[in-house]
């Protein structure tokens, strides 16, 4: 049986130093330095008001990234949920390291003001919940569906219907690409995939994406 929670510590630890991002897991300081970065951005994008919540509930079940102050990565803060069972670690892991990834490729203004276009919100979304499907897919050999990963979105990211069928046509996509033993066109899904191969083959589930 795979340990989960060992895969996931490697894993978190590994794209933790590829897209330089600090982790949080309690109340550390960087909490509070998130909640000025949400507040200076507020007023351009007001969606991201709800990430105060977030910030503020130590037993949240959202985790969230922020651009570190002065750029050149990101901040992850991960929810107690997130981090609760092994296979949920790794799941959230890459789906807030894609996110980091962006942060980490483009200026943080870029960042914000792709943010402030649901439809661009909506995309960036539905890339990190495919790279975290992926993983999923790789440790157990289960796909989800494109609707249950397009209903967190429903709440707290203020997507129209248009918005979320958008993600859904993405997510449709990407899910089919994986049951055809193709790896999604995401650079995370390449990365974690190798990581895998190299770290953990025996953990890896469907034998398509085992290292021949």
């Amino acid at each position: 049986m795979t340990d989960y929670k060992a895969v996931a510590t490697a894993l978190n630890a590994h794209l933790s130093a590829k897209y330089n991002t600090t982790i949080v897991t309690d109340g550390a300081w960087w909490v509070e330095v998130g909640k000025l970065l949400v507040d200076a951005v507020t007023v351009a994008v007001p969606w991201l008001r709800s990430i105060i919540d977030v910030l503020d509930d130590a037993h949240s079940t959202r985790s969230v990234t922020l651009p570190k102050p002065g750029g050149e990565g990101a901040i992850i803060v991960y929810s107690s949920a997130a981090i609760a069972d092994g296979l949920s670690y790794c799941v959230t892991a890459v789906h807030e390291h894609e996110h980091a990834r962006v942060l980490k490729a483009h200026p943080d203004i870029e960042v914000i003001v792709d943010y402030m276009s649901p439809e661009l919100r909506a995309a960036s979304e539905a890339r990190a919940y495919a790279c975290g499907a992926f993983a999923r897919y790789l440790l157990t050999g289960n796909l989800q569906t494109a609707d249950e990963m397009v209903s967190p979105l429903s709440h707290g990211y203020l997507l129209t219907r248009a918005d979320l069928d958008f993600a859904r046509g993405m997510l449709m996509s990407d899910l089919r690409s994986m049951s055809r033993g193709a790896v999604p066109p995401h650079e995370l899904c390449q990365v974690v995939l190798a990581f895998l191969r190299t770290q953990f083959p025996a953990a890896i589930v469907p034998p398509e994406f085992r290292a021949q």
